[in-house]
């Protein structure tokens, strides 16, 4: 077809930079082993930190809140429409409760709720002020909403401060950062910067998508274990990470949540998420609030880790993290370092721009509950073996 031709050109571009990226067929096993492209391996980039992806521990069978009413394989409809059962009223309850907030907005994915409600809470005439180094699918959020965007130098609140200092008079402002960082495994400074936004008569928000079900009362997120859920603006917490299934809230106030109902526009203008896929959802929020064992295990688990690699590029295993990024400069040699590592029966992806700035190329390396011992201590000594001497 002549009108793609441009894509040979395109693809040669990305591969002479080794950039081209594609899918692995991941078959799951037991626990965190799997079969990776039909060889055997041992899992260490997934994000079910809790192990709940594959079947949350039952839940209430009796429960009277209504959760069970009409479920179906489709919802026929947005949720103005016809899409809003019982079940997804009784989510967003549970949701809200377990966050500390006065409501919920349930949204198909992380994505949609960044593309989604930033833009529904600044626009033109406005202005948002961004960590550099969050997500993708905050910085199109900040993108799309057409405010202006000012880029802070990462976790520094003083950079902030001075940002907000600086301002024009624009007619609202956003801060918006993460909270654990998914690509650093470090901790956002958040009761700084929810001072210094208040200061300036900002709003705040916070994804909490690699906090969300770790940390905090009931793995409540990061917010709410620094005691800031009546301050921050809103939090997003996505369900494909710890939660183990599909789907994202963002909780507030009720005033917040109404207008998201009324303004986010991947809210109003898409098919709601099923019945079915809301039940689900809805368990898994009830199992992770309980689930202090698989908590305690995953923090268990990255302290050893970040024990026996004991290197200054991954600066994750914290208390409030289970993201540790080795970053080895090129993506040539990263991808080559993640190859070894599959050869050796371990399964570490190779993350590359521009998910991460150029010449930060990296393994970034996930812990899960469900990790066993032994294959921790192996990881280590295999990525030791594996990664250059001078990175």
């Amino acid at each position: 077809m002549k009108s793609l031709v441009w894509l040979n050109d395109a693809f040669a571009e990305l591969d002479k930079s080794d950039l081209i990226r594609r899918e692995r067929v991941v078959a799951w096993r037991d626990g965190m082993r799997a079969i990776v492209d039909g060889r055997d391996a041992v899992v260490f980039c997934s994000n079910d930190y809790l192990g709940m992806a594959r079947g949350a521990p039952a839940t209430d069978e009796n429960s009277d809140e209504g959760c069970d009413a009409g479920i179906g394989a489709g919802s026929t409809g947005s949720r103005l429409i016809t899409g809003t059962s019982a079940a997804h009223v009784a989510l967003e309850r549970e949701v809200a409760e377990w966050k500390g907030s006065a409501a919920a907005v349930l949204f198909g994915s992380g994505t949609l709720a960044n593309i989604g409600a930033i833009p529904a809470l600044v626009g033109r005439g406005d202005a948002i002020y961004a960590d550099e180094l969050n997500h993708a699918s905050l910085i199109d959020g900040c993108r799309l909403s057409r405010a202006e965007v000012h880029t802070v130098r990462h976790r520094d609140s003083a950079a902030l401060a001075n940002a907000l200092t600086k301002g024009g008079a624009f007619r609202r402002k956003l801060v918006v950062t993460e909270s654990v960082f998914s690509m650093e495994g470090d901790v956002a400074p958040l009761e700084e910067w929810v001072d210094i936004a208040e200061r300036f008569g900002a709003m705040t928000y916070v994804d909490e998508a690699h906090a969300a079900g770790i940390v905090g009362p009931d793995g409540a997120g990061l917010v709410r274990a620094r005691g800031l859920e009546s301050r921050v603006s809103a939090t997003m917490t996505p369900a494909g990470k710890a939660l183990g299934c599909e789907g994202a809230f963002v909780t507030g106030t009720a005033q917040l949540c109404s207008w998201l109902v009324n303004k986010a526009r991947t809210y109003v203008f898409t098919t709601a998420p099923s019945p079915m896929r809301v039940r689900a959802l809805w368990t898994a929020v009830r199992a992770v609030r309980r689930a202090e064992a698989a908590r305690a295990a995953l923090k268990e688990n990255a302290r050893r880790f970040s024990s026996l690699l004991n290197s200054r590029d991954s600066v994750g295993g914290n208390e409030w993290s289970a993201i540790f990024p080795r970053i080895v400069g090129d993506s040539a040699t990263a991808l080559g370092v993640a190859a070894k590592l599959l050869d050796r029966g371990f399964f570490v992806q190779a993350i590359r721009p521009p998910t991460v700035p150029d010449g930060t190329a990296r393994l970034r390396i996930t812990m899960s509950a469900l990790h066993r011992e032994e294959d921790i201590v192996r990881l280590a000594r295999e990525i030791k073996d594996v990664v250059p001497p001078s990175l």
